[in-house]
This record gives structure tokens, sequence and C-alpha cells, in this order.
């Protein structure tokens, strides 16, 4: 995703999808670290169609750009909701591991031990995951 998409994908955020509410690109690219670039950034956004300006550095998202967020957004995988799905799993695999320790209070075998290792290669797998998107 090049700036100016990341920028867009944002400036969605910011009007909640809306095509009737006004941005400051100022305020939104200054948080962005994108500042330095705004009169580029504000060009191309222009030219692709994506937003018009309503007053200078204040500007509405069209419908063409609102398409081009939703395109963007299923293009590329969010790290929040890769965080969700991984912290979903790591939730399942510790409730499976308790199942798996209560089994193995009840009937202490060598099988029921390895079970519990495999869960455990598992976990630390989806924690390592999760590390990597944090």
């Amino acid at each position: 995703m090049d700036v100016y998409q990341k920028v867009l994908v944002k400036l969605i955020e910011v009007t909640g999808g809306k095509d009737n509410v006004d941005a400051d690109m100022v305020e939104l690219l200054k948080k962005e670290g994108f500042y330095p670039s705004i009169d580029d950034i504000l060009e191309k956004m222009s030219g692709e169609g994506w937003i018009t300006e309503t007053r200078p550095k204040t500007v509405r998202v069209t419908h063409w750009g609102i398409m081009a967020a939703r395109k963007i957004k299923a293009k590329v995988p969010d790290s929040a909701n890769i965080l969700d799905k991984q912290a979903r799993r790591l939730q399942g695999e510790v409730k499976e591991l308790m199942i798996l320790a209560e089994e193995f209070d009840g009937k202490v075998t060598a099988d029921n031990f390895d079970r519990i290792e495999k869960k455990l290669v598992e976990i630390n797998a989806t924690a390592k995951k999760i590390r990597e998107h944090l």
C-alpha cells in the first residue's frame, strides 16, 4: 500500500466512510507523519478522483474514493483483524490445554502428556504470530 492509499484509508476512517463529511487534511497528515507532502498528496488524490476540496486543505471523500478504499482494505490484511483472530485462536488453544491437563490429572499416561506437549507447541506458535503483529 502506497502513501496515497494509506491516507485514503485513514480518511475513510476519519469521515466514517461518508461523502458528506469534511476532513482537515492538515491535521490528518500531521498525525500520520505525511504533512511535508500535503500538496503532492492532495494533488494525487484529487487527480484520482478520490477526494474533492471544499476549502483549502479541507476535503470530502468521493464515491470513487470510498470504492477505492474498500478495494485497498480488501487486499491488505488489517493487523488488528489478524490480532483479533490470533487472540481468539490462543484462547481456544489454552482452553484445550486445560481440558488436556484435567485428562492427564485423571489418567497419568505418556500418551496424555504427549498431547499436552503438542498443544504447548501450538500455543507457542500462535504466541509468535501475535508477537509479529504487535
